[in-house]
């Protein structure tokens, strides 16, 4: 367990790095769903115009909620404000169960970089699945290689849990998606799912991936109620699981034990 003066150090870290971790999330969810590479940063929904520098400042946004477009007059998005307040946050509370584990096979601060890089992986997972139902290969594959190459240099037991609960994961959402196929005769349930169910089980492990589907099965649904009480989606639409699934992960790391 860490002593007070090291979870004060660690945490005015941990708070910067989630405040440059929020920026980053929201630029890549404006560049990444793109069908082609362009340098250049959101824009507006309504007229396409490029969005402000400042609107990607860490908690900039928050003091200027009602910004407009300059040539629309629409309403920047939302989106970059909560991203900028949940990302240094959700790093933050990885810190109770960081300074908490008194059986951690890691450093305090190399544990809290693991967890921290893969929740702002999923926070991203979370957004262009929410905003695009896109599940992208470019995060949940090196996300992927990451994770089996870090299991493979520092221990092979952990490893091992690591592939067990990649397995299971896997293979439960493989099975949902042929079902899936078969009932609806198309991809209700796509297969950036099925990758991200592996990525998580890699993350999570055995057994706290059971905590981490169960709790990823909760956010789903909540989240289809939300959109549809929002009136975002109704019964034909179909609701993005990854941003359920995402959640659920994080929520394991929050209250399961951790693999590391």
């Amino acid at each position: 367990m860490l002593a007070l003066p090291g979870i004060l150090t660690l945490g005015c870290a941990t708070l910067a790095a989630g405040l440059a971790g929020g920026l980053i999330v929201n630029i890549l969810a404006d560049v990444l769903p793109r069908e082609h590479w362009e340098r250049r940063l959101g824009s507006c929904s309504k007229c396409g115009q490029a969005l402000p520098r400042w609107w990607y400042v860490p908690v900039l946004p928050v003091f200027k909620r009602s910004a407009c477009c300059q040539q629309c007059a629409e309403r920047l998005p939302r989106r970059h404000i909560w991203v900028g307040v949940a990302a240094p946050l959700a790093l933050l509370l990885l810190l109770w169960p960081v300074s908490e584990d008194v059986s951690a096979k890691l450093a305090p601060a190399a544990l809290l970089a693991l967890y921290g890089l893969a929740t702002l992986a999923l926070l991203l997972i979370f957004v262009t699945d929410l905003e695009h139902h896109l599940i992208l290969d470019v995060v949940t594959y090196p996300a992927i290689l990451g994770l089996l190459a870090f299991g493979i240099i520092l221990n092979h037991q952990m490893l091992f849990f690591m592939g067990v609960g990649a397995l299971i994961a896997g293979l439960l959402f493989a099975v949902c998606y042929g079902l899936a196929y078969l009932i609806y005769r198309t991809d209700a349930l796509g297969l950036g799912d099925v990758k991200l169910a592996v990525l998580i089980g890699l993350l999570i492990g055995w057994p706290a991936i059971i905590h981490a589907l169960f709790y990823g099965t909760l956010a789903g649904a909540a989240t289809g109620i939300v959109l549809m009480i929002a009136g975002r989606a109704d019964r034909h639409t179909m609701i993005p699981l990854g941003t359920g699934l995402s959640l659920g992960a994080f929520l394991a790391l929050l209250l399961a034990p951790l693999l590391w």
